[in-house]
């Protein structure tokens, strides 16, 4: 071997290497685990996650392999996979996923454990229920949401984000703009940031956030709904901002744990 087909082949392994680990960084990036919590609950989510991986690589029958035996009389592969390629045709591409929450519930039915996704598109997210059964094998998928307006969504968002930065900024009068006037009549601007200023005592100064859904919701008296992540030095608080169906703030609300 001479010197020049050595670099040759050296350089040619390297760049392997880094497209290897592009890729790598690519698909966790493209299907995230998120925080799902213990061992048990990781394993779920593993699994509910390969049905999303499945039908977007195009393997139908990748996508129902955890299926319980019930489950997989009922459903056929091809069949679920064109589901898939329904919902891209509405709501554009897929570019990524998250593990939105992962934990028993329903124990007076028939669904031991339930993982949700968020599944980004690229005209909206959309929700994916991953239900499983008493022997840890999925029972239902179902898929909940519609796409967006991006201008409307983008509306209720800089609202949502507006009592954060004002929050923070100390503009607390800025902060309550967007509540209809008989609530703001009601609020006094200075407890409310009182209230931040306390919150920062005990996890820290605001270090970021971010939007995680934005959504319409007709529930617990708003129509519409932002959650907002929003990192603390100490700690994570998740924000609920709900608003009326006349797009005003009636509903905020502040904890430790995602409110989805």
């Amino acid at each position: 071997m001479t010197k020049k087909k050595g670099i040759a082949i050296i350089s040619s392994a390297f760049f392997l290497l880094i497209a290897a680990v592009w890729l790598v960084v690519f698909q966790s990036n493209r299907y995230n685990h998120g925080d799902s919590g213990d061992p048990e609950a990781k394993m779920y989510a593993a699994k509910a996650l390969n049905v999303i991986k499945s039908l977007d690589a195009r393997d139908c029958n990748g996508a129902v392999k955890d299926f319980a035996a019930s489950a997989k009389k009922n459903i056929d592969p091809q069949k679920f996979g064109n589901e898939w390629q329904e919902i891209e045709k509405i709501w554009g591409p897929f570019k990524k996923c998250d593990i939105l929450n992962a934990e028993g519930k329903y124990e007076d039915r028939d669904i031991a454990y339930s993982v949700c996704i968020t599944c980004r598109f690229a005209k909206g997210m959309l929700h994916t229920v991953v239900d499983f059964g008493p022997q840890k094998q999925i029972s239902y998928v179902t898929f909940e949401g519609k796409p967006y307006d991006r201008d409307e969504a983008k509306n209720y968002t800089d609202k949502a984000i507006n009592i954060i930065t004002s929050l923070n900024s100390g503009d607390y009068k800025n902060a309550v703009r967007d509540f209809p006037s008989n609530e703001r009549k009601q609020i006094n601007p200075q407890q409310l940031g009182q209230g931040w200023s306390e919150l920062e005592k005990k996890i820290g100064p605001l270090k970021s956030y971010k939007v995680t859904d934005a959504k319409d919701q007709n529930e617990r008296g708003f129509t519409y709904a932002v959650y907002i992540e929003c990192k603390f030095k100490k700690g994570k608080m998740y924000m609920v901002v709900g608003f009326d169906n006349q797009k005003q703030i009636s509903r905020l609300s502040m904890s430790d744990r995602p409110q989805h």
